[in-house]
């Protein structure tokens, strides 16, 4: 009869923590799958989303900046006049720093190689200067 009991206590014993276990990695799976769903789905896109605005908006912003300025008459006119009276580009240059709210803008002509800036002539750009290349 000590044996039945024993055995019957075993076996219930066994059984109640097999079904604790069973429970518990249940319990697991279900709260892991719903946790992540929420994830993949929601969070992670509205991530790449933000992330790929902010790049978008930091590189499209010069290269719209500098569309116009290249596309501007009074602009093409100067340059193709032989650059005359460099307080034009100065003013122009401090223009589209304030309007656009740059931190700079400037310009470097191909033809006299005058690094222009809304300060003035900065420098002149060589080819044999590494800080140039």
């Amino acid at each position: 009869m000590l044996k039945n009991k024993f055995y019957y206590v075993a076996v219930l014993t066994l059984l109640l923590v097999i079904g604790f276990l069973a429970t518990t990695f249940i319990s697991y799976l279900v709260a892991r799958d719903s946790l992540s769903r929420p994830i993949t789905e929601e969070a992670l896109p509205l991530t790449s989303d933000n992330i790929y605005s902010d790049i978008q908006r930091d590189l499209l912003t010069p290269v719209l900046i500098s569309s116009l300025m290249a596309q501007d008459s009074f602009m093409r006119n100067w340059v193709t006049q032989g650059e005359q009276n460099p307080r034009h580009i100065r003013e122009y240059l401090g223009e589209i720093q304030h309007k656009y709210d740059t931190v700079t803008a400037f310009f470097v002509s191909e033809k006299t190689r005058h690094y222009y800036h809304r300060d003035g002539v900065i420098k002149i750009v060589r080819q044999d200067d590494p800080a140039d290349a």
